[in-house]
């Protein structure tokens, strides 16, 4: 998954794209979309300004701009290994 895919949704359904997002905070739109590539992180005032952008309430700063863009529901789970012996059998 994408990283910011909480963000980006919220973004796309008032069609804001990286452009406006880079005009608004005064920034280019290269800085906009290495941030949201996961290249470097925003200022939590950005953080702030691009939800402002899109209706998201402050309280969901954690959904829209987790650590490393990655919201930890959004990570793969870990795959259980069953071990088993070189005949294919179970160890139990």
């Amino acid at each position: 998954m994408k990283p910011y895919s909480y963000i980006r949704g919220a973004l796309r359904q008032y069609d804001i794209d990286q452009q406006y997002i880079a005009e608004q905070l005064g920034r280019s739109r290269a800085y906009v979309s290495q941030r949201f590539s996961g290249h470097g992180t925003f200022t939590l005032e950005e953080a702030y300004q691009i939800m402002g952008m899109c209706g998201v309430p402050a309280s969901e700063v954690y959904k829209a701009f987790p650590p490393g863009g990655q919201a930890v529901h959004d990570k793969p789970k870990p795959r259980l290994f069953i071990a088993r012996r070189a005949n294919g059998a179970r160890p139990w």
